[in-house]
């Protein structure tokens, strides 16, 4: 009997321990999901409040963004049709023999009409710009032979550089027709490609334009020139709008760094590809891929 005694009492005293060593074990992990608890609710409002102010700094540049580009339509419309009667006007007195201009006078006149026809050009660029981002830049396509459009829109683009001497040599070798992009998005294309060259190419230097049929028959066209290239840290950002290099900036002050963003609109909006090639100091090569039809 004692020792039944001390077994129940010792078995007692075990199970005891037991139910104690539970509550504590309990008790602890209560507290600590309560500890975690409280984390995960800081941690919780830490990422709604991030979210709530990522989502106020989006909206903001929305915002911005769809202000710049309603001021671009609002400006490039009510000025593209003073700027093209302001270059006929000039055009007419450049082009009339029976306006006896003296030298210097003819000299100034020329400058006008260079200047115009650069003002009706980069507002010409703007309307594309804008019609392609709301989507309305398509129009019905007839079968063409695109290396006429091309040699036309680039041989226009020296006439806005007299005071350059730089060759433009012409490489053209696509002999189907096209039925992926209308002409005039060609040469949209072109002329962008072509004046970025002349601007950022010195004196003495070339540019090349040329064409030639991919491996599925596609369009594929190039344009390179002998200027100075493009730097490691500005390739990434070449495509985005309004982004402008340090050195373009010098070559090119007249620029708003829209160009090669409204190249690569119209050339994905037709189902193509562009890409470039480039090394500091020795120029650069532009690619665009258009599939035929």
């Amino acid at each position: 009997m004692y020792l039944l005694a001390i077994f129940l009492g010792s078995t007692t005293i075990g199970a005891c321990g037991g139910v104690l060593y539970l509550v504590y074990r309990n008790r602890t992990l209560a507290k600590l999901l309560v500890t975690k608890r409280s984390e995960i609710e800081e941690s919780s409002k830490m990422l709604i409040g991030k979210n709530l102010e990522l989502n106020d700094q989006n909206l903001k540049q929305q915002k911005l963004l769809e202000s710049r580009e309603d001021f671009i339509a609002i400006v490039s419309h009510q000025l593209r049709t003073p700027a093209t009667e302001m270059r006929w006007g000039i055009g007419e007195i450049r082009n009339n023999p029976d306006w006896q201009l003296t030298i210097d006078e003819r000299v100034f006149i020329e400058r006008l009409y260079i200047s115009s026809e650069w003002m009706v050009n980069l507002i010409d660029r703007l309307v594309k710009l804008v019609n392609f981002e709301h989507g309305s830049g398509s129009t019905l396509i007839s079968p063409y032979a695109p290396d006429e459009a091309i040699k036309a829109s680039a041989e226009q683009i020296p006439i806005l550089f007299p005071g350059k001497k730089i060759d433009l040599v012409f490489d053209l070798k696509y002999e189907g027709v096209l039925l992926s992009i209308d002409p005039d998005s060609l040469k949209m294309i072109v002329s962008n490609l072509v004046d970025n060259s002349f601007h950022y190419t010195p004196n003495g230097g070339t540019v090349k334009v040329g064409s030639e049929a991919g491996v599925k028959d596609e369009l594929v066209v190039k344009v390179s020139d002998t200027g100075m290239g493009i730097p490691k840290e500005k390739q990434k950002t070449m495509f985005v709008k309004f982004q402008r290099g340090e050195g373009a900036v010098v070559a090119n002050e007249k620029g708003m760094g829209l160009g090669l963003y409204v190249v690569k609109k119209i050339v994905e909006q037709r189902g193509g590809t562009i890409r470039f090639e480039t090394e500091e100091g020795k120029g650069s090569t532009f690619f665009v891929t258009l599939p035929k039809s």
